[in-house]
């Protein structure tokens, strides 16, 4: 039949439309076939593993630092002498 001109440009909207979703989906499956790579993953698992290691070691340490600086603290004991003839003395 006749396609009027509200029709057409409709049909020529949805036909654009899909035609951009198509390209979209071929850009994200070139995107993911990049991050899904063998040799992406690897390096990504190696960089993690550093990571937790340098972590790791960080945290211990702080530990080492925080306990070697508790272990130096002075103990401060005062004693107290109460005596009937003076002023209590520390």
């Amino acid at each position: 039949g006749v396609l009027y001109h509200e029709d057409f440009m409709a049909q020529l909207k949805e036909i654009k439309r899909l035609t951009d979703l198509k390209a979209e989906k071929e850009k994200f499956k070139e995107s993911l076939k990049k991050k899904l790579n063998s040799a992406t993953v690897r390096a990504q698992t190696s960089k993690m593993v550093e990571y937790e290691e340098k972590k790791a070691k960080m945290l211990e340490e702080y530990n080492k630092c925080i306990y070697e600086k508790a272990d130096k603290l002075p103990i401060t004991k005062i004693h107290y002498r109460v005596s009937s003839s003076q002023d209590p003395t520390m």
